[in-house]
């Protein structure tokens, strides 16, 4: 009896964390969205907004770079050959 009410309040409880990481996760993408409703496309480069939403950056290959923003959000960018970096 005593073990089923535990085990009850520690399945309540995972649930309450839970729900407390997607409460912040909505926030946080809210807060993306009002940040880029803000900014004007075809506009010039903004390194302050962009250092508010990159959280990194990771080198997949010489093609490819994976940008990882708030809220989880991953945009992987192609880039054109005639663009890359040239190995000597």
């Amino acid at each position: 009896m005593i073990s089923n009410k535990i085990n009850a309040l520690r399945l309540d409880r995972k649930k309450a964390l839970a729900e407390d990481e997607d409460d912040e996760l909505i926030y946080t993408l809210k807060n993306l969205d009002d940040t880029l409703a803000e900014y004007a496309p075809g506009a010039s480069f903004d390194q302050q907004l962009f250092e508010q939403i990159v959280q990194d950056i990771t080198v997949v290959d010489n093609a490819q770079l994976t940008f990882h923003l708030i809220g989880g959000l991953e945009l992987t960018e192609c880039i054109p050959e005639n663009v890359r970096c040239r190995t000597a």
